[in-house]
């Protein structure tokens, strides 16, 4: 389709987030990203931090697109391993290599392995963005299955767990993309989601999802 105007879909279009960690990784992130752009797309991809310097081209290329940069840690560390003290070096050091490239304050984080306790959550400080749809990319390694785990499993407000460090992932984000274009999804950020769906994020909060609310859900919640 023609690529317009970028512009925030509506509460009522059928959304998707695909995330994709522990990139940057040129090859991929920018066949990822040439995909993106073709159907007038965005992601988050959340950067380990000690890559940033390496893949600056990359994360400066997503985030002038409008994909979101988020955090996973400067080293890729399990944040239940840490001090409260040493967590939180490892996300302000990351945040600042990212923002040296993005010029945008960093204001999400994916925990890696998707872990945090209860300790992580209460001084964390950022909203966390885990996923409800795995792609198993890291383990597969193959498009097809790639392709076809996640077209099993998504649905409108789902948010895609990927990584762009894989062949096979872009290989595969080349398939999705215009299929699920074809079937009325838009791809939007983790921030555009929660923003359009209505969702206040909370600093220490995981989100997995948002999926729309029907005029009877809203109902009940007004109750």
């Amino acid at each position: 389709e023609e690529k317009g105007e970028w512009k925030l879909p509506k509460a009522t279009d059928k959304l998707v987030c695909f995330t994709f960690d522990d990139g940057p990784y040129a090859p991929v992130t920018n066949k990822i990203l040439d995909t993106l752009e073709k159907y007038n797309g965005r992601a988050t991809f959340f950067v380990v931090g000690d890559r940033a310097d390496t893949y600056s081209d990359e994360i400066i290329r997503a985030s002038k697109m409008g994909c979101e940069i988020g955090t996973h840690t400067y080293s890729h560390v399990n944040l239940n391993s840490l001090s409260v003290p040493e967590m939180q070096e490892e996300i302000k050091k990351s945040c600042d290599a990212i923002s040296k490239y993005t010029g945008k304050k960093v204001k999400v984080l994916r925990p890696p392995e998707g872990a945090a306790n209860d300790t992580v959550k209460a001084n964390v400080g950022m909203p966390m963005v885990l996923w409800s749809v795995d792609s198993r990319d890291w383990d597969y390694r193959n498009a097809d299955k790639d392709y076809q785990t996640v077209m099993d499993n998504v649905f409108d407000g789902s948010i895609v767990l990927m990584h762009d460090l894989y062949p096979e992932t872009a290989d595969a984000v080349a398939r999705l993309i215009p299929e699920l274009a074809k079937q009325g999804y838009k791809f939007v950020t983790f921030s555009e989601l929660m923003k359009i769906r209505g969702v206040d994020v909370e600093p220490g909060e995981k989100y997995f999802s948002a999926t729309p609310q029907t005029p009877a859900e809203e109902c009940d919640n007004a109750g």
